[in-house]
This record gives structure tokens, sequence and C-alpha cells, in this order.
């Protein structure tokens, strides 16, 4: 986040583990002690910043969605296996949120390659062009 804010870049790639997406504003949740991309979200778009959380994961990161379901400034995309832990999101239809749209496609547990590939193309990255600095939420 420093680095994008100096003018060092002008995109950014988190690979954490854990992700923190379970951790809520107030507990810890499935091993996720900090929404530590919830946090950095949060920071960068308060700077007028948009951005894109691209979720792909075992679990849906449902406190990282519940956290941004009423903002504008913050898309959350979930690719996650339902209906593994904790069990939310296993709608694949765009959940409405009060300030946006929130992007969710659970798939099959071992679900894994080209399906895997196919969904990420098919239903993402639409989703994230439209989403692109001049494009609109």
């Amino acid at each position: 986040m420093e680095a994008l804010e100096a003018g060092e870049g002008d995109a950014a790639f988190l690979a954490v583990r854990p992700p923190g997406h379970h951790a809520t504003r107030d507990r810890a949740m499935g091993f996720c002690l900090f929404n530590n991309i919830a946090i950095t979200a949060d920071a960068l778009a308060r700077r007028g910043r948009k951005v894109a959380i691209v979720d792909w994961d075992v679990h849906h990161g449902n406190a990282t969605q519940d956290m941004f379901f009423d903002r504008r400034d913050v898309l959350y995309i979930s690719t996650h296996e339902f209906p593994f832990y904790p069990g939310s999101a296993g709608s694949t239809k765009p959940a409405r949120a009060r300030g946006g749209v929130e992007h969710q496609h659970p798939l099959p547990a071992g679900t894994a390659g080209e399906r895997l590939r196919g969904s990420l193309e098919r239903h993402r990255a639409p989703v994230l062009r439209a989403c692109s600095p001049t494009g609109s939420w």
C-alpha cells in the first residue's frame, strides 16, 4: 500500500496466508486473526482508490464480503468451494449489496485446472474489466 501511495506502482498483488477473510471486526474466526486484506483495502479506498479484492480460496471470505457489503468503493469477488467452511455464499448469482454488487462463484469440491480457469475467465474477468480505473462499478 505504501509503495502505491509513493507512486512506485499502479497495482498490487498480495499473496498472504492466512488471507484473514474470516476475521470479523471484533473476533478471530477460522484461523484468521486479522483481516489483512480488508484492512488494506479499506485504507486504500479511504484515500480515494478503487479497490477490487479477488479471493480465490477453498473457503468463502465471509467476513471480507460482510465488511464491504454497504460500500461502492471496494469490489469483492469470491471463488470458493461450497459447502466448505464457513458454509456461506452457496449461490452463483451476484449478491445485491446495498452499496454495490458482490460477486461470488461457488465451485464443487476439488475443482481445479481448466474448470477453475474457465470459471475465472467467464465469471470474474468481465467484472474486473468493467471495474477498471476508467470503468464503472
